[in-house]
């Protein structure tokens, strides 16, 4: 009877041991989790605020629609204004009266700024644009709307801005 004899291996051509595959499993493992905590909290952080840009988006073409069905001349859209007039404004720090609304968190209008999820100004704007009359013939819509608040507390507050020419014809 013959014996096969076992090439002996060395010790690098062995392979590696159950020891040795546990420990790198654990330490796989324990940066998995670091790293899966963070992309919870950061997903988190972004669908709330992806959440407060799209309703200011809404709010935002709400009050576009409110305006753009309005008479060319009604006060709401600044009357009768001459060339290259402006009526109300979009300025986060002094508010034009009239031109402003403040909603809470289901786009309810509230009579002022305490309590208010959602900022909306707009803004009517007259270019040189005149007919062989002089009357107006264009006015441009500006509606901005704001999140009173950032989710995250840190970065920018989500705002849509909007832009609509209403003719007079």
């Amino acid at each position: 009877m013959r014996l096969i004899r076992r090439k002996r291996l060395s010790r690098w051509e062995r392979g590696t041991t159950i020891v040795e595959t546990v420990i790198a499993s654990a330490i796989l493992l324990t940066c998995i989790a670091g790293v899966l905590s963070l992309f919870t909290l950061s997903s988190g952080l972004n669908a709330g605020q992806g959440q407060n840009a799209t309703t200011s988006t809404e709010y935002g073409a709400a009050k576009m629609n409110q305006l753009m069905v309005l008479p060319f001349n009604d006060p709401q859209l600044g009357g009768s204004m001459g060339a290259s007039s402006n009526a109300g404004g979009i300025d986060p720090a002094s508010p034009v009266s009239g031109y402003v609304d403040y909603l809470d968190k289901s786009g309810n209008q509230l009579g002022g700024a305490n309590g208010s999820s959602y900022i909306r100004q707009w803004q009517i704007a007259t270019g040189p644009t005149v007919d062989s009359k002089g009357a107006i013939r264009l006015k441009t819509i500006t509606v901005t709307t704001r999140a009173a608040f950032n989710v995250s507390g840190r970065g920018m507050v989500p705002s849509t801005t909007l832009v609509a020419v209403k003719a007079n014809f």
